[in-house]
């Protein structure tokens, strides 16, 4: 994809994950201007209404590809290029369409295990100490049931 005006390559900059006014050229690598061309047409930021392509290709609704076209490049060669995205659905279509994926709903969440509570024991001979070190001990060495 090529940007043009140097607030478009300032306003991508954040999806290409670097500084395209002072690295333009990195435009030029095929992934990085996928991911900006893609968001670009999502968000609708070259369109002067603002307007992303899902407001001109409606899932359900009539395609409005003259406007889909200023997506990106205001209208030229909207009926070209409406033709080839006309084909290409049509091949999609004929092709079994595109399957809907549902997700898998959420697994139930873990039943908590009962927290062991522990009697707090009398010290007789004033060893407190010992007597907690004790009891930390058979904390640890409890077997669950």
């Amino acid at each position: 994809m090529q940007l043009t005006w140097l607030k478009n390559y300032d306003s991508s900059s954040a999806d290409a994950a670097y500084d395209l006014v002072a690295y333009p050229d990195k435009m030029l690598d095929p992934v990085i201007s996928a991911r900006v061309m893609i968001k670009g047409l999502l968000d609708g930021r070259w369109n002067a209404a603002g307007k992303g392509i899902a407001t001109y290709l409606p899932t359900n609704g009539t395609d409005d590809l003259k406007n889909a076209r200023r997506t990106l490049n205001v209208t030229d060669k909207w009926e070209l290029i409406g033709g080839y995205y006309t084909s290409f659905l049509s091949a999609i279509k004929e092709a079994g369409g595109v399957p809907v994926v549902t997700p898998a709903p959420p697994a139930p969440a873990p039943t908590p295990k009962p927290v062991a509570t522990i009697e707090p024991q009398p010290v007789s001979d004033g060893n407190w100490l010992g007597a907690l070190i004790k009891a930390i001990a058979a904390v640890f060495t409890r077997k669950e049931a």
